[in-house]
């Protein structure tokens, strides 16, 4: 991405730039007449990134990530199992 596109993201909210994205993961899903698991997928992909980003930062520290994620250390545990971090 050229440093114009860099200057965009950030000047965007997490927010914003979520709803860029969930605007046309929803079209796309309602075009499709799905009865899927839309909610459970779309968190779930957030929820993974975040988590691993967050282990990343922090060189896999388990009680710093959850620290600074606000959860318990063992529901950090569980969900880095979940998602075979």
């Amino acid at each position: 991405m050229n440093n114009f596109g860099m200057d965009i993201l950030e000047k965007l909210t997490l927010k914003e730039m979520v709803e860029i994205k969930l605007k046309r993961v929803v079209q796309n899903a309602a075009a499709h007449n799905g009865k899927g698991d839309l909610y459970h997928q779309v968190i779930r992909e957030v929820e993974e990134s975040l988590i691993r980003l967050t282990m990343e930062n922090v060189a896999h520290k388990q009680t710093k990530a959850a620290n600074i994620l606000g959860i318990n250390r063992n529901t950090l545990r569980k969900k880095i199992r979940d998602f075979n971090l």
